[in-house]
């Protein structure tokens, strides 16, 4: 019986040993896999995405360059993996094994610029940060424990704001756009800071039940430049340095962080914030605000209204969410009253249309099998019956709905494998291809009919 427990943990351990730390699923199986291999990075990809993988490739070797002079940091050797058959329009980092793994549809509510400049940028300074803190006590642990410990220093000691602040600066000094330089990017914390004042640092980080609070990548970017601002570049680099070599401390970022400006963490939170208020408020003290007022009571929890259209007899077409309502599309009276239209499925953020009591959203299906093989659908919702039904194909990429006033026409966005986008006009009437407009690689953001 002894004998036999040994036997199976030993073949447990081998299992988990060949095991990845993290996977983010399958590619379909139909997908002729290339790669593109230089001396910093193996780029792996679909083999109807050439094209797109080259250029991630030039963009990697120019951010590179640019990463290696501001920070004195070049990363070892790489790998890239894209994954050409999903909807998602995301990017991520991860160690265990050490790669970057791309998904290059563009999104619709992003910054005006090459989704593929600004995913690589973005993820790129990920690489950065993570392979920075292969030094001092967690260079140790490596040698013991492999990529792991490297993973795991990071998560124990960097704080998500900073990660992900820190790249969305970058993705901002290293392009022409950028999150940085967008006003919705601001508007929310600009808001919640004039009107209920600065948040302590732990429910700015945290969040709230109650309260609406910005998300890290919000406070991130604005804590990570007010800081480098204040107290130049090489404040965070050397707080990073030195987080990874005193690893063993438990509160090692903070305390090396107050070495570069005299501040903990929750004090230099305040000190940058209580900075930016000041200058808000100046500029809003400028400014001509119009009075408004609520169309009914304000909701015990925090409500997101999403995109409102206003319809002809003064009712207000929205989608809400939060954390004590299912995101759903309502219809919001003049007298205060609200209804729910529909509760449509999972989605991003991006805008819906609404004419003539029709609605129309994109919304994402899973593959029975694949994970990396997403799709997104256009649905169409009939606001005087109820009655909601997929448009076209429940397969493919497609997003951006719009529908015509005038016509029983709809025109979205189609992406295809090789992630060039059309613009296609479909009928209502029988859901036939009417005509399509091939635009390159850039994604449309908003359209609207000239009728």
């Amino acid at each position: 019986m002894r004998f036999l427990f040994f036997i199976l943990i030993f073949i447990s351990s081998s299992v988990i040993s060949i095991a990845q730390y993290y996977t983010s699923g399958e590619d379909p199986a139909s997908v002729r896999w290339r790669q593109i291999k230089t001396p910093h990075f193996t780029i792996v990809y679909p083999s109807e995405m050439e094209e797109d993988a080259r250029r991630v490739a030039v963009i990697l070797d120019e951010v590179r360059g640019v990463s290696r002079y501001s920070d004195d940091h070049q990363p070892r050797q790489f790998n890239v993996l894209i994954h050409g058959r999903s909807s998602i329009s995301n990017g991520f980092v991860a160690w265990a094994p050490r790669r970057m793994e791309l998904y290059p549809v563009g999104g619709t509510s992003v910054d005006p610029q090459d989704w593929l400049e600004h995913l690589t940028t973005h993820e790129y300074r990920h690489v950065v940060q993570i392979d920075r803190m292969n030094r001092g006590f967690t260079r140790w642990l490596y040698y013991g424990f492999g990529q792991q410990a490297v993973g795991g220093m990071l998560g124990l000691h960097i704080p998500m704001w900073y990660l992900e602040g820190d790249a969305t600066l970058s993705e901002t000094l290293l392009t022409d756009a950028g999150r940085g330089r967008m006003p919705w990017f601001e508007q929310r914390i600009r808001a919640q800071i004039l009107d209920k004042g600065v948040y302590s640092y732990d429910k700015a980080y945290f969040g709230s039940y109650r309260d609406f609070v910005p998300n890290y990548y919000e406070m991130g970017y604005h804590l990570v430049a007010g800081t480098r601002q204040q107290f130049g570049a090489k404040a965070w680099v050397n707080t990073i340095d030195g987080t990874a070599r005193n690893s063993w401390w438990p509160f090692s970022f903070s305390h090396q962080l107050k070495k570069q400006t005299g501040f903990n963490k929750t004090d230099l939170y305040n000190h940058v914030f209580d900075s930016i208020a000041s200058r808000w408020r100046v500029l809003e003290s400028h400014a001509d605000v119009l009075k408004s007022e609520p169309m009914h009571a304000t909701p015990d929890f925090y409500r997101n209204y999403l995109n409102p259209r206003v319809t002809l007899n003064g009712a207000v077409i929205t989608e809400i969410s939060g954390p004590a309502d299912v995101q759903r599309f309502v219809k919001i009276m003049p007298d205060g009253g609200d209804s729910t239209l529909y509760v449509p499925g999972f989605r991003s953020d991006e805008t819906f249309s609404c004419v003539n009591n029709q609605l129309a959203w994109a919304e994402y299906r899973m593959d029975l099998r694949w994970d990396n093989a997403r799709h997104s659908i256009i649905r169409l919702l009939d606001i005087t019956t109820g009655k909601a039904r997929t448009v076209g194909s429940v397969r493919g990429k497609r997003f951006a709905p719009a529908l015509s006033p005038a016509k029983a026409e709809l025109a979205l966005v189609s992406v295809n494998d090789s992630n060039r986008c059309a613009i296609d006009i479909v009928s209502l009437t029988n859901d036939r291809l009417i005509a399509s407009f091939p635009i390159g690689r850039q994604m449309v953001t908003c359209m609207s009919w000239n009728d």
